[in-house]
């Protein structure tokens, strides 16, 4: 046996064994058969260690329920042989193995990877986490709500301005005499260019989502009929006519 090292046991079966050499790379203490510790099961709780598999703890004798309940479980992953006692899990290329806890975790000190980096602060970076998560959802509701906003003023340039030829037949009786009389309400079929930069009837869905588009006249000094190519403005929410060019 070197120095630093004990045992407990007879020959090659050995109950415990470890070493408590000051070099913290080889520094360990195993337990290579079942544990009961901390009492008798008359205590108020004894905890049980299956080598290689669970932390159970035992209730006191007559606690409600009497079974035993597992609090931690381990499992190997895709280690076969054991693991040296300086093991990294990113320096093998397997699963490495898990520890499953049922129960709340505390720890006194920082939680250490395997990379030199570490958690320290207690839960503060839980908290900010959560409040880097609220602020996440906040400035993605903003980014939808701006974008919406966007959205419809795009939409509201693109049909400030529209083109297309009168749709249906107009008496000349129906126009305005003057500005005081009702307006002339009448709908274009609405005419965008298309790829090739030609003239095209707009399709049903084009926006503002129809291709008959309803335009107010107003003005007494304006002629319009059946054929005519309008051009047309959004003023006080309604489409008036800027521009008419009559129909052969």
């Amino acid at each position: 046996m070197n120095d630093y090292e004990f045992s407990l046991g007879h020959g090659n079966n050995l109950l415990l064994e470890g070493s408590t050499s000051p070099d913290s790379t080889i520094k360990y203490f195993q337990v290579n058969t079942k544990l009961n510790v901390l009492g008798t099961l008359t205590t108020r709780g004894d905890m049980q260690v299956e080598y290689g598999k669970n932390l159970n703890l035992i209730p006191s004798v007559g606690a409600a329920g009497g079974s035993i309940q597992t609090l931690l479980t381990f499992e190997g992953g895709g280690v076969s042989a054991a693991l040296p006692r300086n093991y990294l899990a990113k320096s093998i290329l397997i699963k490495p193995p898990t520890l499953e806890v049922r129960g709340d975790l505390k720890i006194a000190g920082d939680i250490l990877f395997g990379n030199g980096t570490s958690l320290a602060g207690g839960g503060q970076f839980l908290e900010d986490i959560q409040t880097n998560t609220d602020d996440i959802v906040t400035a993605n509701t903003d980014i939808a709500s701006n974008k919406a906003q966007a959205d419809q003023i795009q939409n509201d340039i693109d049909n400030f301005v529209i083109e297309g030829f009168v749709e249906q037949r107009i008496n000349f009786s129906d126009l305005p005499n003057n500005f005081n009389d009702t307006p002339l309400q009448f709908y274009i079929r609405r005419q965008i260019v298309d790829s090739n930069n030609k003239l095209v009837a707009a399709p049903d869905n084009a926006p503002p989502n129809q291709n008959l588009i309803l335009v107010t006249l107003r003005d007494p000094y304006l002629n319009v009929r059946q054929g005519d190519y309008i051009i047309a403005m959004k003023v006080n929410g309604e489409y008036r006519p800027i521009s008419i060019t009559g129909a052969p």
